[in-house]
């Protein structure tokens, strides 16, 4: 499975740059209001035994040695205890950017026009009035790799799924893990001094302005699980892009079509959980050292 060892892979590149506290490993704790409404996901949780990964069912009791605050309505919780969360997805995406500058790497904040073929390789990118050539052109560029690869024959059916948050700070409540109400279709998960609830999927396409009634919406959905939570101290409002593709499959690896050229997109939902995975899988191809996963289920080639 591609994602099998996403935790381990973020926690050994955290270990090194001495910044394994953004990462806690408390648990998901997703919630039910009755049995009728958890033998519609049956199948996933099936499907999640059959794989091998820890769970287990809790009681109203059990849930609320958990978690205290959750909303009496939620009887019955599937709990998965290997899971874990990052307290803070922008300081641990600002943190391996710091650390991969003082490792010589080279941030150059452009916008790129297109991928410059030359004899049927890809050497660079145009960007900033010039070209900057290269052995080897990473595209890693989530919804905006679709019109980049198809300035060069791909025709890469992806589509954004744009999801929204909100944070709140101070809201009387202190959950200490990610709760998912199976109703809502949220997560609501403790960050860094505040209280983030985020989801929802909206087809828009990458030009439309957010939809602030959507995100408030979200605040319904964090009442509905809390119902004592304060909300008169929001925080943040964000929407963003998860690049889909329709079967759920990232891209990941060569491009036949063009040698030098390497994808890394596509992973919709699971982003952040994948990004350590699939960084270390491009860094061993470029470097020609085995990887243990198959990747042609994931080639750009398949579409």
């Amino acid at each position: 499975m591609l994602y099998r060892d996403a935790i381990d892979r973020h926690k050994a590149m955290l270990a090194e740059m001495d910044a394994l506290n953004l990462i806690r490993l408390t648990g998901h704790l997703h919630l039910y209001r009755n049995e009728a409404q958890l033998a519609k996901d049956e199948a996933s949780w099936q499907t999640r035994r059959m794989h091998g990964i820890p769970l287990e069912r809790l009681s109203r009791k059990e849930i609320e040695a958990l978690e205290p605050d959750i909303a009496a309505d939620y009887q019955i919780g599937m709990f998965l205890p290997g899971h874990g969360m990052t307290i803070d997805p922008l300081v641990m995406a600002t943190t391996v950017a710091e650390e991969t500058s003082r490792r010589q790497v080279r941030f150059v904040a452009e916008k790129v026009l297109r991928l410059v073929p030359e004899g049927g390789r890809i050497v660079g990118v145009e960007a900033g009035g010039k070209v900057h050539r290269a052995d080897h052109t990473v595209v890693a560029a989530g919804m905006w790799s679709r019109e980049l690869l198809r300035a060069i024959g791909y025709n890469v059916p992806l589509e954004s799924q744009r999801g929204y948050h909100i944070d709140v700070v101070d809201p009387g409540v202190s959950p200490s893990r990610p709760v998912i109400p199976a109703d809502r279709k949220v997560f609501i998960t403790p960050m860094q001094g505040r209280l983030r609830v985020a989801g929802t999927v909206e087809l828009l396409g990458l030009d439309a302005p957010p939809t602030e009634k959507r995100a408030r919406l979200l605040l319904n959905d964090l009442a509905a699980v809390y119902p004592q939570v304060r909300l008169d101290k929001l925080q943040d409002n964000w929407m963003g892009h998860r690049p889909c593709l329709p079967d759920s499959l990232p891209v990941i690896g060569s491009a036949r079509k063009w040698a030098g050229l390497w994808c890394a997109f596509g992973h919709g939902h699971l982003g952040l959980t994948g990004a350590a995975v699939t960084g270390d899988l491009i860094a061993n191809l470029l470097c020609s050292r085995p990887v243990k996963v198959d990747l042609a289920p994931f080639s750009v080639d398949r579409f």
